[in-house]
């Protein structure tokens, strides 16, 4: 209660002192008399704007939301489908904005046509042809076109823009004269020379879109509004000014012919986007937009804007990427007063930062391998709620293990923390565990000097060459929570599987044991559901490492020697996140972990969930082997019987020890070995009869296992026919 108390006081004190500081500051004047900066009572108006925001976002169906629920998605879908094909104008204006440019920029491509409220056309069309040079229309930068019939939709000064399948096919079509290059002189006759120009292209989307109404960045965008003065005009207007607004990357190709030249062929790679609402170009008084499309295909977005008197010093921007997720930006830093207010002249080449929301591959050897994704396995979900951690994950067919660090830094950018993931990929996992020393050495090396590569690509190419022809088994790489800036990789390589016993224990000493301390007679509720090839769930919150460990014990209970024509294999996934959601919606069996709650709720996923020592699942009959049972407790006892007669032996006669997880390898498989034997003999016996004995004979309860051998068999095709009485109708 006293406790209580004082931490009641402490935090009147704070609220009462912090009061006191805003009421005794006065505001700061905006930059340049234009850009908003933080005033008093900036916190408390961040805070209030975050919570808001935040829940504006999950009504307006975010892009996190959607993308892990399909109705939702499809309902987001229609809706911006509807404002795609949307050519009126009474939201306001109503725009459609197209460019792209190959990779050196010889070939460029700027299409913007505006249905302004009077229904007359903005247009805009350059078009950067290599030989030629820059192509405009002949009135440019006087776009306003009136002889526009109404209704005619993007069109206009021989312009034309069709949605073929919307949100994934636009057709651009230009047939009218333009004049050569861009002019610099207005006050002398315009002598540039005019040519006719034909062009037909397409654009088509290799991304999903991004819907600024909803897709924000709660904490960014909160960031912008605490910074203005809060007026109820300046309410009035925040509510007046919404708009419709998103946008997608995409592919742009077809052919240009000039005059009556050849035609040629055009490919560029830029966006599309649409906005429709109250708000004018006019409005801004400095506007930068950064579309880039980087060489693996994601694109990112940066803009920074002023429009005083509503949002005069906003940033944004996120990361999309080719067909996958969508990462927001958690920090811009896009200095618009220092690169427009300084200088009559509008700068030609300036840098920004940008921290993504998430994680980022920061190095990889080889640079060649496809590591989608991966960043978000070698880093697990929550991470930044501890200091150290090791994650063993899957991608694709090769198995990784990573090892993090969280280092605090006095850093305002980096939000006060540094944080990175090194890791290896292999075709193997079972000697992974012996890099993890150099893992953790070099994690520390990359939070102490970022950027730092030398060594780890040292390691690489010093073990490259150690096995013939297993390159693909050496993939190394390096992961970073951009959310603190921080920068560096990592490298190492593993023997390929065809090198090392299948299932060999390579695990430190101890990991098996405290296996079965941790679940006790459990244990054998887990064995029944791992050897019925169950799919089964580990969840804990982070660290994930240990829990690593518990996956890899758990995929070790289900090892047997005998020869079964219908084996299954059953190897682990290791680390799971949201991501790997399709994967997991094909696999029929799989052990795994994860730090992430939402899976609870997705029972479709897996069979059993294991939270803690907390075993449950929905079905009825693995609810009722979910029981322990008098055999199952015979066993347990058995187990710790033979771990100590082998521990008193190799002691008695001086013998090398055999550790703890060789001695209860060795039981399960010898308990799995005489099961399947058992019933293959039956299977090849005269009358197939499978009785009491038999099932006492494998160490299993006549009458509680009796669901779980009916399953084991049917799964695995052996014939044999159960005599057990079942216990509901007694002989």
């Amino acid at each position: 209660m006293e406790f209580l108390t004082i931490m009641f006081c402490l935090v009147v004190l704070s609220l009462l002192a912090y009061i006191a500081v805003n009421l005794a500051v006065t505001d700061r004047g905006p930059l340049h008399g234009l850009y908003a900066v933080p005033g008093r009572w900036f916190t408390l108006k961040f805070l209030v704007m975050r919570c808001f925001l935040a829940w504006t976002s999950d009504r307006k169906h975010n892009i996190r939301k959607r993308a892990f629920d399909w109705p939702t998605m499809r309902k987001k879908a229609k809706e911006v489908t509807e404002m795609e094909l949307f050519s009126g104008h009474e939201k306001g204006q109503n725009c459609l904005y197209i460019n792209g440019s190959d990779k050196g920029g010889a070939t460029r491509l700027t299409v913007r046509v505006t249905i302004h409220p009077d229904d007359r056309r903005e247009v805009w069309f350059l078009l950067r042809v290599p030989g030629i040079g820059d192509l405009v229309l002949p009135s440019h930068p006087d776009c306003i076109v009136d002889n526009v019939r109404p209704g005619d939709g993007f069109n206009g000064a021989g312009l034309t823009c069709t949605a073929i399948d919307p949100l994934k096919t636009w057709r651009i079509s230009y047939n009218g004269l333009c004049r050569v290059g861009i002019r610099q002189e207005w006050h002398t006759e315009d002598e540039r020379p005019s040519v006719h120009v034909r062009c037909s292209l397409l654009w088509s989307t290799f991304t999903t879109f991004y819907d600024f109404a909803s897709d924000f960045n709660p904490s960014l965008e909160a960031d912008g509004l605490a910074k203005e003065q809060w007026t109820q005009e300046w309410f009035a207007k925040l509510k007046s000014m919404q708009q419709d607004h998103y946008t997608q990357f995409g592919m742009i190709h077809g052919v240009v012919q000039v005059d009556d030249g050849d035609e040629t062929k055009v490919v560029m790679r830029g966006v599309k986007e649409r906005l429709i609402g109250p708000q004018q170009f006019g409005d801004f008084h400095t506007r930068i937009s950064n579309y880039i499309v980087l060489e693996n295909g994601n694109c990112l977005y940066i803009e920074a804007s002023c429009e005083p008197g509503y949002k005069s010093n906003e940033q944004k921007g996120f990361l999309m990427k080719v067909m996958g997720e969508v990462v927001n930006a958690c920090s811009v830093n896009l200095p618009l007063p220092v690169l427009m207010e300084n200088s009559e002249e509008i700068p030609n080449n300036f840098t920004f930062d940008v921290l993504l929301e998430g994680n980022i591959v920061e190095w990889a050897q080889p640079d060649d391998v496809d590591l989608e994704g991966v960043e978000f396995k070698a880093m697990a979900s929550g991470s930044h709620t501890v200091l150290s951690d090791f994650i063993y994950f899957r991608k694709d067919n090769y198995f990784g293990l990573s090892c993090f660090q969280n280092m605090h830094v006095d850093s305002e950018a980096e939000r006060g923390a540094r944080m990175k993931s090194v890791g290896i990929l292999s075709t193997s996992y079972t000697a992974l565990y012996k890099h993890m020393q150099f893992l953790e050495n070099q994690v520390r090396h990359q939070l102490e000097i970022p950027g730092r590569y030398g060594q780890l690509l040292a390691f690489y190419n010093d073990r490259k060459g150690s096995l013939p022809s297993i390159e693909s088994s050496r993939d190394t790489l390096s992961v970073s929570s951009p959310m603190t800036g921080s920068s560096g990789p990592t490298p190492i390589t593993t023997p390929s599987s065809e090198y090392l016993p299948s299932m060999k224990i390579t695990h430190p000493a101890g990991c098996f044991a405290q296996f079965i301390n941790f679940f006790g007679e459990q244990i054998f509720v887990l064995w029944k559901y791992i050897l019925l090839r169950k799919r089964i769930l580990f969840f804990s919150p982070p660290p994930i490492g240990v829990v690593c460990y518990r996956v890899y014990c758990a995929s070790l209970l289900g090892q047997y020697d005998v020869f079964i024509s219908s084996a299954m294999d059953h190897k682990p996934f290791f680390y799971i996140n949201v991501a790997d959601i399709d994967t997991l919606e094909t696999e029929v069996s799989y052990v795994a972990c994860t730090t992430e709650k939402i899976f609870q709720e997705k029972k479709s996923l897996y069979d059993v969930y294991v939270d803690n020592q907390n075993v449950t699942t929905n079905s009825a009959n693995l609810k009722a082997m979910g029981k322990i049972n008098t055999m199952d407790k015979e066993k347990f006892n058995r187990l710790n019987n033979q771990r100590c007669a082998s521990l008193f032996k190799s002691q008695e006669h001086s013998e090398d020890d055999m550790d703890d997880d060789q001695i209860f390898a060795s039981f399960f498989l010898e308990q799995n070995n005489h099961i399947f034997q058992t019933l293959m003999d039956v299977s090849e016996s005269q009358d197939k009869a499978l009785t009491t004995d038999h099932m006492k004979a494998m160490g299993l309860d006549p009458i509680a296992d009796r669901q779980f051998i009916m399953d084991l068999v049917e799964l695995y095709g052996i014939d044999v026919i159960l005599m057990v009485d079942n216990p509901c109708c007694p002989v």
